[in-house]
């Protein structure tokens, strides 16, 4: 996906793509291509690959909601997919990036110093501990290729506010997944508000966007540690 295709298509999704926007994501894409040589952020190796794979595909799950001035917790974030994409886009939306490795986190934060993205928070933990500082603090939450879904949402649902959205970036097995995260969503009340398909513009590679509404305070029980989560996930 050459730089001029990935731009027109964005705009032609309906983004807002301006040249402040551009600008901030070339950026982000050469330091991937720099610090992806030493510190594996991503498999896609080429800028042709990640323009595609991991660019177009996470800023496509941005649906048409109102993130002025509204938080959202991008959960796992590794390199920064969707969370830092979700940032430059929305330049009014306040991003947590949650990742437990260091090496990546330290990544993430020369990406927030070299494009100066003032509505990004990094913190350096994982989910399950988390939850314990950032319960029901947040307007959004997203995860894009962390877990099966039986398990994200156990780490997940409890960060978010009530009426709080849950952006889940999934490929064509996601209906699989939900099937099998059906008592998950019953047991934490959160209901699908919204399914969003579409095929990548070259390679046509199917993804599947699910988004998932919290309805009630979450038990404290939840989450649980994570060997129970991953042991018998709900």
């Amino acid at each position: 996906m050459l730089e001029e295709y990935f731009f027109s298509s964005l705009i032609n999704e309906g983004y807002n793509i301006d040249e402040i926007k551009k600008d901030k994501l070339l950026k982000y894409l050469d330091l991937i291509l720099e610090y992806n040589k030493v510190m594996d952020l991503t498999a896609n190796t080429t800028k042709e690959e990640i323009l595609e794979k991991n660019f177009f595909d996470s800023i496509m799950s941005l649906d048409k909601f109102d993130y002025n001035n509204k938080s959202l917790i991008d959960v796992g974030s590794g390199a920064g997919f969707p969370g830092i994409l979700y940032a430059i886009i929305n330049p009014k939306l306040n991003v947590t990036l949650l990742e437990p490795m260091q090496k990546r986190v330290s990544f993430l934060n020369i990406v927030k110093e070299r494009l100066k993205l003032d509505n990004i928070n990094i913190i350096c933990a994982r989910a399950e501990d988390y939850a314990k500082f950032g319960r029901e603090k947040y307007d959004f939450a997203s995860a894009r290729g962390v877990a099966k879904l039986n398990i994200l949402l156990e780490l997940i649902i409890p960060l978010l506010k009530i009426n709080g959205i849950f952006i889940a970036l999934k490929g064509k097995q996601a209906l699989q997944e939900e099937q099998l995260a059906l008592n998950a969503l019953d047991i934490l009340k959160v209901k699908r508000i919204k399914l969003c398909e579409f095929s990548l513009p070259t390679n046509k590679e199917t993804r599947i966007n699910l988004y998932y509404q919290k309805q009630e305070v979450t038990n404290n029980k939840y989450p649980r540690n994570y060997a129970n989560i991953k042991k018998k996930p709900l």
